[in-house]
């Protein structure tokens, strides 16, 4: 017996926030849904798999909830289930939010383990957080 196995492409989107004044909630994680739900409206969605990665330095009293709720072995993620639309974006089958909102969670995430490493990070996020707030 001869089992065809289908092929799929799998397209992954990420959007970062980075903010010191302003928090990442519903509003904007709606808006990154709606723009990466749209790039797909023109082609084939049966051999597709498309999956967006949030991440921010700061979420809402809402979504900061989430994770909470969900929070697994400290990785702090959260996702919807595989294989279903997530309110409406038909093009979207997963949704992974990455809480990055404290400088502990930040070094878990990107594995740093010495205290050289974990200023360079802060520093860098520092420097876009800055910038952020001056195109304000």
């Amino acid at each position: 017996m001869i089992t065809k196995i289908q092929t799929k492409n799998l397209t992954v989107g990420l959007a970062v926030r980075i903010y010191t004044g302003g928090t990442f909630g519903e509003t904007e994680l709606k808006d990154e849904l709606e723009l990466f739900d749209r790039m797909f409206d023109t082609s084939e969605s049966d051999n597709r798999l498309n999956v967006l990665i949030v991440c921010s330095t700061n979420y809402s009293a809402g979504l900061k909830t989430e994770f909470e709720a969900t929070d697994v072995e400290g990785q702090k993620i959260v996702s919807n289930s595989a294989g279903h639309s997530i309110d409406g974006f038909h093009n979207i089958h997963e949704i992974i939010l990455l809480n990055l909102s404290t400088p502990e969670q930040r070094a878990k995430f990107f594995a740093i383990q010495d205290e050289a490493h974990q200023k360079a990070l802060e520093n860098i996020i520092e420097k876009a957080q800055v910038q952020v707030d001056n195109k304000k």
